[in-house]
């Protein structure tokens, strides 16, 4: 039977909600292989200008070497922080098909 080592998950085809990999399994590119996946199938299925992500303090280096900038301070809502972050997408990006 095989091991669950990583998941994605998305809302309204633009918002990154949960990206984890296993910490064993971390730093072999399979959080990108996520994301890139993810983004993949929401572009497929609508065409979001930009996607966004709430990240953890600890995980904003990993979602600016993805691509996405600080959009606000950090915030707090119902006792959890987070950074909001935004990826902008190219015209080209989003004309894929």
């Amino acid at each position: 039977m095989g091991e669950i080592v990583g998941v994605v998950g998305m809302r309204d085809g633009s918002h990154v909600y949960h990206l984890f990999v296993a910490e064993e399994h971390q730093g072999r590119g399979l959080g990108r292989v996520l994301r890139e996946h993810a983004k993949a199938e929401c572009l497929r299925r609508g065409r979001p200008a930009a996607f966004t992500v709430n990240s953890s303090r600890g995980a904003v280096p990993i979602y600016e070497r993805f691509g996405f900038r600080i959009a606000a301070p950090e915030q707090e809502v119902e006792g959890v922080r987070f950074v909001p972050m935004r990826l902008e997408l190219t015209s080209r990006e989003n004309s894929r098909e």
